[in-house]
């Protein structure tokens, strides 16, 4: 399947999540009892990702286990924070993310970012607040406990995309991710007991999210897998025009002035922002 395709369905699925995640929250579900249902229903839609374990897979499992705790665990910090803060200004401050990755990455020593690559960077985070349109200020009330959920959520996506360039090395992304969802299938599993009796909606959208992350992590993976975490995290900004173009679109709903410029800037600046690979010998922090 061509990359770009992937990348396509991959920005499709992680746009609907958060929608579906904050849809619940306002038909009374409670983020425990989302994580529950989507943890259950990811972990059995995932199971024939993992296939046959082969002694080279077992021997990969020391790798794969750190980073599906790292991914349970922002997975909780982004839930809560979409319960303290509205949509809009958690995939906002989310932009900061691909930074981050790239600077881990030039540490390790993985890839090379000059001059183009912060220019493009820059107009990103320009650009994807403007897109959000006037709902970013004071939109749904802003809390301090839900920024700091955000910024644990920035750091575990960062250690968990940074990880991931080692991981889908050695493993085939879609068994990764087949054991990232079985792990968070078990850990859901374990805590249900907690939440019974789980209401409708919980289990409708938790349901929907479970499915839906599947289909985004599976693509990502397999994304990242290709183009390397710094790459692909630059790419994954375009989720937020993604959102207000499909809006117009489907919704008929009206693209402001700045919304459209906002875009522009994001699509120039993924563009520009392509980092230098640096070739496998000169990396000297690959096994930090």
């Amino acid at each position: 399947m061509s990359i770009w395709l992937l990348t396509g369905i991959c920005l499709v699925a992680s746009t609907l999540e958060p929608i579906l995640i904050k849809l619940g929250y306002l038909g009374s579900a409670t983020p425990p009892q989302l994580l529950v249902v989507r943890g259950l229903v990811a972990g059995i839609c995932a199971l024939p990702f993992i296939g046959k374990i082969s002694p080279t897979f077992a021997e990969q499992f020391g790798r794969i286990l750190p980073v599906c705790v790292i991914f349970v665990v922002t997975n909780v910090f982004l839930m809560l924070a979409f319960a303290h803060l509205p949509v809009s200004i958690v995939v906002a401050l989310v932009t900061s993310t691909p930074a981050f990755v790239a600077l881990v990455n030039q540490w390790r020593g993985t890839v090379a970012l000059g001059q183009r690559f912060w220019i493009g960077f820059i107009l990103c985070f320009v650009g994807i607040p403007a897109t959000v349109g006037s709902g970013f200020v004071g939109a749904g009330g802003t809390e301090w406990k839900g920024l700091i959920y955000v910024g644990l959520a920035i750091a575990g996506s960062t250690l968990y995309r940074t990880r991931m360039d080692m991981v889908t090395r050695h493993v085939r992304a879609i068994q990764v991710s087949g054991c990232l969802f079985l792990f968070c299938g078990l850990t859901a599993a374990l805590c249900a007991p907690f939440f019974l009796p789980l209401p409708e909606t919980a289990v409708r959208f938790g349901a929907a999210v479970g499915m839906t992350s599947v289909v985004a992590n599976v693509t990502f993976l397999a994304t990242l897998a290709s183009l390397g975490s710094t790459r692909v995290s630059m790419i994954g900004l375009l989720q937020r025009p993604t959102v207000v173009v499909a809006s117009a679109v489907a919704l008929h709903e009206p693209l402001t002035l700045s919304q459209m410029a906002g875009i522009a800037l994001v699509m120039t600046g993924v563009y520009l922002a392509k980092p230098e690979p640096i070739p496998q010998r000169q990396q000297p922090h690959e096994q930090a």
